[in-house]
């Protein structure tokens, strides 16, 4: 007998403070013309929510800035990398993990869809019981520190409200960019044959 999973999901996306548009709201909007597309609305209104009953592993396929994480037990991990040439730099020793956040490479693509070269990577994790997968735009982890993010991850709460303390912390932080955040929570379901 194999375990399996329901999944709860939650998103929301904000233009920020200091942008005119948003340019992640076709992702998770119900009208992206929106200038603040907030959460995309199903069910009872409070936010998508679905399930999805899962076996217990989560693929990821990435390119870009933003990032996957997943959240177990107090602990957040990275699961993508970073595609900028500020990441790329960092890994090589060019510089320190503070320029190649904060500095002028951070935001320089090496890779993204549409682009010459189109190749993406493809991650994956085990999921268990109690854990949350945040994919997230570099609006959120650019104002909001890992650390923050997994308390706010952590707390009681639904999926949804997650999304909304992150893109609040974002926007409190300055909200420099747009942020767009999505969190899926792994609860046990039981058992296939």
């Amino acid at each position: 007998m194999t375990p399996a999973w329901s999944a709860l999901a939650g998103a929301l996306t904000d233009v920020g403070r200091a942008r005119e548009r948003n340019d992640d709201a076709l992702l998770v909007a119900p009208d992206p013309r929106s200038e603040r597309a907030g959460p995309l609305r199903g069910g009872d209104g409070d936010g998508p929510h679905g399930r999805a009953s899962v076996q217990g592993v989560v693929s990821i396929v990435h390119v870009g800035d933003s990032r996957a994480y997943l959240w177990r037990r107090g602990t957040l991990r990275q699961l993508t990398a970073d595609h900028t040439l500020g990441a790329a730099l960092f890994g090589q020793g060019r510089i320190d993990r503070t320029e190649a956040a904060e500095g002028p490479v951070r935001s320089v693509l090496m890779r993204a869809l549409g682009a010459q070269n189109g190749e993406v990577d493809v991650a994956g994790s085990a999921t268990l019981p109690g854990d949350r997968l945040v994919l997230c735009s570099d609006g959120l982890y650019s104002m909001v520190d890992d650390d923050s993010i997994a308390r706010v991850v952590g707390n009681p709460g639904s999926p949804q409200q997650a999304c909304e303390r992150l893109v609040r912390l974002a926007n409190d932080a300055g909200g420099l960019d747009n942020v767009t955040v999505v969190v899926v929570a792994f609860e046990p379901l039981g058992f296939r044959a």
